[in-house]
């Protein structure tokens, strides 16, 4: 039998001894990191991160495994914490949100693709990121909402019922319409067709490819060298399949026709005042320093997919929530009437005498957040936080539903419960859940006004003019449906929208 040399032994005493200091060195560095589940060598945790499913749930109950309401995963090498508390992501994402505005490095989707244009994937530190901001802050405030886009809401909403009405059955394909067409006409001053109108079918084919990158080609973002493989490598799938440079054209146009098709407008005399006719005018703009045409073409573009969905989503939570709270239903009904009286429908006059109907709008958006784990942050620099390290280019997510399923914030999360937003002699009224729902920081959604405003007048005019009742074949269950990477949606329901009288049918048709 051989015995082992010296040399041999030597070099595996070095190897026992490097592997032990290595394993020291990385025992202290995950000492200083947030807390965090035990990791495999090399993998980190990367088998313990939730990437499918209900991934909210899952992060919440980590979460409470390790008694914390933050949570670091080392996803080999990269950080990312998830934040389960209103509390730990306001110190962080909104007091501090000067480091914590950033967006993680997407090679698929900016890189491949080229959705860096979209405000909400741009990184903060983009030299333009501040302009293109300030931009759609100024369109979107709630004083330019009110005098501008009021009363464009207002006969959309209109519309959406009256086609409620004569097709139920579509009811939320009917809600997406009504948004689309919405945003369209605001941004671009664009009438939607009937049929298949051609901006809406870019703007969703450009919305449908960054769903699909997300999910099934996001391993890029881990190992950025895949990007300059060629396409006839064999695995080099997303390529292989030409997807990313067929998506980055679909991207391209859903830019560029638009802004196009206005200018040949205003050409013709036939563009109608929108956000980009605006845009075109403004003479800020042309010493701004920047690509005028590109500011304007990005600016514009960004708010269909950052609208439409989001939108459409939250107005069918609340029409399951109704189906599924007939009692709510009648109390807001009465609140209803008594303001108006039944002989006209609502109106934003009425909002501060309706709390009854805008607390419906925030558990609908407390019961189903739309984006449960919002969009990710980045971290622009090393931060310590209850003395713990941060590390720069940590990717942050905020657990937007655990915040609204917190027990300690809000009394029986799992019960639809309007009343909790009002006041009483009793009891205060629980936190608004806007104050999450549309994000954090620096990072918080710019439209969420116009969204606010939409979804308001949307839930007061269904309820004065429907009765949403079960249907006949069986009753609702609550499952969530994920619909992409990190959006929900109810699932596939069907429900019955009884119209309340005559009287208020008629409201509706004078209106159309």
């Amino acid at each position: 039998m051989e015995t082992p040399s010296q040399s041999t032994l030597a070099l595996l005493g070095v190897a026992a001894l490097s592997i032990a200091l290595y394993s020291n060195t990385q025992r202290k560095k995950r000492d200083q990191l947030p807390p965090s589940l035990p990791q495999q060598f090399f993998l980190g945790n990367m088998k313990d991160f939730p990437s499918k499913g209900e991934m909210w749930v899952e992060h919440r109950d980590i979460a409470q495994k390790l008694d914390s309401d933050w949570v670091n995963f080392n996803m080999m090498g990269n950080n990312m914490l998830v934040l389960n508390s209103y509390q730990a992501a306001n110190e962080l994402l909104d007091k501090r949100g000067a480091v914590y505005s950033g967006r993680p490095r997407l090679v698929m989707l900016n890189e491949l693709i080229g959705w860096d244009w979209n405000l909400s994937l741009m990184d903060a530190e983009k030299p333009h990121f501040v302009s293109y901001r300030r931009v759609l802050s100024q369109q979107f405030q709630p004083s330019a909402v009110a005098e501008s886009y009021h009363p464009l809401i207002r006969p959309e909403v209109v519309v959406m019922l009256k086609n409620i009405l004569d097709r139920p059955e579509d009811f939320r394909q009917l809600i997406k319409h009504m948004t689309s067409s919405l945003i369209l006409m605001i941004v671009y001053g664009h009438r939607t067709s009937p049929n298949e109108d051609r901006f809406v079918k870019i703007m969703e084919d450009a919305r449908d490819d960054s769903i699909v990158a997300s999910e099934k080609y996001s391993f890029v973002d881990f190992f950025p060298f895949l990007k300059h493989l060629p396409e006839w490598l064999p695995g080099a799938g997303f390529k292989k399949l030409k997807f990313a440079r067929e998506a980055r054209s679909v991207s391209t146009a859903a830019r560029r026709e638009p802004y196009l098709t206005v200018k040949e407008r205003l050409v013709a005399g036939t563009a109608k005042s929108c956000m980009m006719t605006t845009l075109l005018d403004d003479d800020s703009l042309k010493t701004s320093g920047l690509d005028r045409e590109e500011l304007i073409m990005d600016c514009t573009s960004a708010l269909y997919g950052a609208g439409v969905d989001t939108t459409s989503v939250s107005l069918s939570t609340f029409v399951l929530c109704m189906l599924k709270n007939p009692e709510v239903q009648r109390r807001a009904q009465k609140e209803l009437d008594s303001v108006t009286g039944g002989t006209r429908l609502p109106e934003y006059a009425d909002r501060p005498n309706l709390p009854y109907i805008e607390s419906i709008l925030k558990e609908s958006l407390r019961w189903l957040p739309v984006a449960p784990l919002g969009v990710p942050h980045r971290v622009f620099k090393d931060d310590t936080y209850r003395d713990k390290l941060i590390p720069k280019n940590t990717t942050v997510f905020a657990n937007i539903w655990a915040m609204m399923y917190d027990p300690e914030v809000y009394a029986s999360p799992k019960l639809f419960m309007p009343e909790r937003f009002i006041a009483n002699a009793g009891k205060g009224a629980e936190p608004d859940p806007k104050r999450a729902v549309f994000g954090f920081g620096r990072r918080v959604c710019p439209g969420m006004h116009l969204a606010d405003a939409t979804m308001w007048l949307s839930v007061a005019m269904v309820l004065a003019t429907f009765d949403i009742l079960a249907p006949t074949d069986g009753s609702v269950e609550r499952p969530v449906e994920v619909t992409s990477t990190f959006t929900a949606a109810p699932p596939e329901f069907k429900c019955v929208f009884k119209p309340r009288s005559e009287a208020a049918m008629k409201l509706v048709r004078m209106e159309v």
